[in-house]
């Protein structure tokens, strides 16, 4: 073998209907759940309803597999805090809009919860008005465990080292910092 360990993490769109969502998940849940590393929500936060969504997570915690959720890309603080909360989301997606409410940033802290902060697609799709605006230097400082993504890598025609490179350049981080992410993506993995 290659030594390579890999995983799934099957994503709900809220642009389906909950049921629909509801019935994919269950055709996961009814199969071998050993490379299901967590289940995710994806796309815009605002039409997420705990009434919708809430017992898909619970059921996959009640089979041992945590949640994710795709959450503070566009919207604010309160997605991020409703991920958790609702959801009890142990990783976020994005996760930038954290940090208009420092009760939410206190939330990541102090539960440990990873930001998958993707710096490319943030830009692109104007969840920042511009490089030098990114808040990853912020959330490190705050005291976030944040991890580098690509989201869409085909969409945004980059890779991990492209993202990296951006930390590096945009947000100004030094080689401690690029360590720090590196060993954070190490610490925050769900293998």
């Amino acid at each position: 073998t290659s030594g390579m360990t890999w995983g799934l993490i099957p994503d709900l769109s809220p642009h389906l209907a909950a049921a629909d969502c509801a019935a994919a998940m269950e055709q996961v849940f009814d199969h071998d759940l050993d490379h299901v590393l967590a289940i995710g929500m994806g796309g815009p936060a605002d039409t997420w309803t705990t009434d919708d969504f809430g017992s898909i997570y619970a059921k996959a915690r009640s089979l041992g597999i945590p949640g994710v959720a795709h959450a503070g890309e566009h919207g604010g603080a309160h997605e991020v805090r409703f991920a958790i909360e609702e959801f009890e989301a142990k990783r976020i997606q994005h996760g930038i809009g954290a940090m208009q409410d420092p009760t939410v940033v206190k939330m990541l802290v102090d539960h440990a919860i990873p930001c998958d902060v993707c710096p490319r697609s943030n830009v692109a799709l104007h969840a920042v008005p511009d490089e030098a605006s990114h808040p990853l230097n912020a959330m490190l400082d705050a005291g976030i465990t944040v991890t580098l993504g690509t989201d869409d890598p085909p969409m945004f025609q980059t890779n991990l080292l492209d993202e990296y490179e951006r930390a590096w350049n945009w947000c100004d981080l030094d080689l401690d910092g690029i360590s720090q992410l590196t060993q954070n993506s190490l610490d925050a993995r769900l293998l």
